[in-house]
């Protein structure tokens, strides 16, 4: 029986412009954003701590953040968005990880 973290995912889309199409665990996949995104300074207030408010609609999330619009593939990935938290880009990587 393959548990849950154990699964592996093939990336699709603009996610497999940033960190290829080889499958992997959604943990794997997560580090290989997370350098991609330091790679190409895509964080912002790097090296800070410190968390920006960025707006998401109708309310705001604290978080850090990603500058997508410096960025194809990660702009096209989080929904045409120039900006979103970390936690909004987490969210949408799922749509772009297949079994």
């Amino acid at each position: 029986m393959v548990r849950a973290v154990d699964m592996k995912y093939t990336p699709t889309g603009p996610l497999a412009d940033m960190i290829g199409s080889k499958s992997l665990t959604r943990g794997q996949a997560m580090r290989k954003i997370w350098d991609y995104i330091k790679k190409n300074g895509l964080q912002g207030e790097s090296g800070t701590g410190k968390q920006v408010r960025v707006s998401s609609g109708k309310k705001e999330s604290l978080g850090r953040v990603i500058y997508a619009e410096y960025d194809d593939a990660m702009y096209e990935m989080v929904g045409k968005k120039k900006r979103v938290t970390m936690f909004e880009m987490t969210a949408k990587v799922s749509d772009y990880l297949k079994n």
